[in-house]
């Protein structure tokens, strides 16, 4: 396949080649594998080259995928997760409870009908399933209030099919840009959030660099909103289809983690659509 400026891409779509791909030592993800790269055959202003050159896990093999991991971890812990439950908690119920005034036809705000004949349609991803996860993750990674709006643009522009070249290369900057800041001012300030973590986390006297803390934030952002969100619309999807399903999502309609366990486990099993992104590069690729 062709990307974008002429730039030569194969899709792996067999379990079997995949499987195989993954496992040779030739293939990998840091940039240094692709001979187009390192002849100089990509130009700089290339769309997608912010994804494969990003400092971070994506683009780290072997110890350097080894050392990152283990730094990110000191910080990145089950703890810090567990300290953001009772905030989860309230952004939840304050976007469910946004959802239902939308639902009402009665209460001014609603997307449904103005007959009183009952609840209308919301979007459920538009009103809670993309903003859930966006707002937990900026506050686990301490992004202010004020650059909520700008984190949405940007993130959104960044993961878009539909988004020009120039959109794209512009979104990236800013979001680096933004993320560079949030960092730049835990380190004056720290904080109670993941960022201020990272930036004291040590493994005798290595540390995250700049560029590869920003990284990490652009990977906590970008592989955990996309991910909850289709995990939340896919369930809700399937659960309503039919009776069977919602008993598969609610045996019993008990609350908390009997519920969870099963959508969570299966749901990324049932086929839906998927973008493809250019993680593995080799010698032979370009």
């Amino acid at each position: 396949m062709e990307l974008h400026g002429g730039v030569t891409a194969w899709a792996v779509t067999g379990h079997d080649e995949l499987q195989a791909l993954l496992a040779d030592p030739r293939v990998g993800k840091d940039i240094r594998h692709w001979s187009a790269w390192t002849e100089g055959r990509i130009p700089q202003d290339w769309p997608l080259l912010a994804m494969v050159t990003v400092p971070g896990m994506t683009t780290s093999d072997g110890e350097d995928h080894r050392r990152l991991r283990s730094l990110v971890g000191r910080g990145f812990t089950p703890r810090r997760v567990e300290a953001l439950r009772p905030r989860v908690e309230a952004i939840v119920a304050e976007l469910l409870e946004r959802l239902e005034r939308l639902a009402d036809p009665g209460s001014g705000s609603g997307s449904g009908s103005d007959s009183g004949s009952g609840p209308g349609p919301v979007d459920l991803c538009e009103h809670f399933a993309y903003p859930l996860p966006m707002r937990v993750i900026a506050e686990l990674l301490g992004v202010p209030e004020e650059g909520l709006d700008a984190l949405h643009q940007y993130s959104t522009t960044v993961v878009s099919s539909s988004a020009t070249p120039e959109e794209s290369v512009a979104a990236y900057r800013g979001l680096t840009g933004l993320l560079g800041a949030v960092a730049a001012a835990r380190r004056e300030q720290p904080g109670d959030d993941l960022t201020s973590d990272l930036i004291a986390v040590r493994d005798a006297e290595d540390r995250l660099s700049e560029r590869e803390l920003v990284g990490t934030m652009i990977l906590m952002l970008v592989a955990g909103h996309g991910t909850t969100l289709n995990l939340i619309t896919n369930a809700v999807r399937r659960c309503r289809r039919t009776r069977s399903s919602a008993r598969w999502c609610c045996p019993g309609r008990c609350p908390g983690p009997r519920w969870s366990r099963r959508p969570c486990a299966t749901t990324p099993r049932w086929p839906t659509s998927r973008c493809a992104t250019p993680w593995r590069t080799s010698p032979w690729a370009g």
